[in-house]
């Protein structure tokens, strides 16, 4: 029966690539002592100017509502004009596009990454109110999406795969020249909490629906991860997370036995929960917790579907987590593991 169960997972994973899969939000486990949740090379060619020079700048706009004035980027603007306007990224992050994003942000608030190649806009994505897109903003309703945007795609067609789309946490839309996918929160009453926008060519030339692995990647994932975490904890007027340096083996160590394994489940082969894990590593808190998810295309994906479960939501927003420590791997069809260990 078990190989049977085990047969049918890898069936499902293999059809449903970018699926999410989490364990229920019962798994919970309290003690007199501790309060311990378990919620759980392709050549790229690029013209971004016209004979006079000027550059062929997207009809979309990304307006920054800064210091009580509207500021307008756009794909295919320069660098240089979004570092006088952002200032220089505090960080950087590999990609699965092959790239990198740009890391801007003020203590995690107006949180925003940023995408270029050959020194123009290629990409954006942000979870920060002060942003909008066509009329619809951090926090615009699901059911008002369709005044701004083109019907949501069905399937999303790269270089070597097609993907079918049907998150109902998601929606992608084909604009102009761009993609853009708006993310949902069915807490907050299917309100936009994200918003990413990528170019028509750096999307279709995607080599591959998952990139393939390595450390860079490894990361990257990692980084975009705890920024993505600390975003959406200053959205909701929370403190932010230190960055846990003693957490991350155990969380990366479970992730790489994971995917080295073929299973997804907070308790390892060895039956060993997340808190026996952390106890052989001689981890000390309070509180303690992990989340889990596998299989998304990237952090930004993975980050908003964990938002969109009960457990895993209240893990990112607890208020008595401080620290946090993230795995990251892949399996053998090079999908990601993501494992974050919380504490205080």
């Amino acid at each position: 029966m078990r190989i049977l169960i085990f047969i049918f997972m890898l069936i499902v994973m293999m059809l449903i690539p970018i699926s999410f899969f989490q364990l229920p939000d019962e798994w919970v486990l309290n003690t007199k002592v501790h309060l311990r949740h378990l919620n759980h090379n392709f050549q790229k060619n690029f013209v971004w100017q016209n004979e006079t020079g000027h550059s062929n700048k997207s009809s979309l706009n990304f307006n920054i509502n800064k210091d009580q004035q509207i500021y307008t980027i756009a794909l295919g603007d320069s660098k240089e004009k979004i570092e006088r306007l952002l200032g220089q990224p505090k960080d950087e992050a590999y990609n699965e596009y092959q790239n990198v994003w740009k890391i801007y942000h003020h203590q995690f608030q107006e949180l925003i990454f940023i995408m270029y190649e050959k020194g123009r806009v290629v990409g954006i994505y942000t979870n920060q109110p002060n942003f909008s897109v066509h009329n619809v903003t951090i926090g615009s309703p699901k059911n008002a999406i369709h005044k701004h945007y083109t019907e949501p795609l069905q399937s999303l067609n790269g270089m070597t795969y097609q993907l079918k789309l049907n998150d109902k946490f998601s929606t992608i839309h084909k604009e102009k020249d761009a993609y853009i996918t708006l993310f949902y929160d069915q807490y907050q009453s299917n309100k936009v909490a994200g918003i990413k926008i990528i170019a028509e060519q750096v999307e279709q030339y995607k080599p591959m629906l998952y990139q393939s692995p390595n450390d860079n990647l490894k990361t990257g994932f990692r980084k975009m991860s705890y920024y993505l975490i600390n975003g959406t904890r200053t959205y909701f007027h929370m403190s932010s997370m230190k960055y846990d340096e003693e957490m991350e083996p155990v969380a990366q160590l479970h992730a790489q036995d994971m995917a080295e394994n073929q299973y997804f489940n907070h308790l390892n082969k060895k039956q060993q929960s997340p808190f026996d894990r952390m106890a052989a590593k001689k981890i000390n808190y309070q509180y303690a917790g992990e989340n889990l998810a596998m299989g998304q295309v990237s952090a930004i994906e993975a980050h908003h579907g964990l938002m969109n479960s009960k457990g895993h939501r209240k893990n990112i927003l607890n208020q008595y987590f401080n620290k946090v420590g993230i795995g990251i791997d892949f399996g053998t069809e090079n999908q990601p593991y993501f494992v974050e260990n919380y504490r205080n």
